[in-house]
């Protein structure tokens, strides 16, 4: 297999695809990589939130058991609930939106514990 050109190493949303020479990366195309842990009861919001503000590429996982600063989630018979986590990575103007998405659900449901981590992310 070839080298691949600079449009076909990139979707038409800008994600780097895999199997790149990771040398290739331009600033442009580093990643922010956003973890979000909040409780189930809160998950539509975000959902809802990606899709207005057209974050279109985030993984999902939608029972995730734990412990933090708020109520314990862990899905039993003394702590019922769950939590949800996404996994997002995204560029600079889409961290910007990701960011903003977080502010307003946070001021929205301030006594749910949401958590959220944020790094830079490559792609190699």
């Amino acid at each position: 297999m070839g080298k691949k050109n600079k449009n076909e190493s990139q979707m038409d949303n800008n994600f780097y695809l895999s199997g790149s020479d990771s040398s290739e990366v331009s600033d442009e195309q580093k990643f922010k990589r956003f973890d979000i842990i909040c409780s189930q009861a809160i998950e539509e919001d975000f959902t809802k939130a990606f899709s207005d503000y057209k974050i279109r590429c985030y993984t999902e996982a939608p029972e995730v058991r734990g412990t933090g600063y708020s109520t314990p989630k862990l899905g039993t018979d003394v702590w019922p609930q769950l939590n949800v986590l996404f996994t997002l990575f995204c560029q600079k103007e889409d961290a910007k939106k990701v960011k903003h998405i977080l502010k307003t659900i946070r001021k929205q449901y301030p006594n749910e514990g949401i958590a959220c981590y944020m790094s830079k992310a490559k792609e190699l």
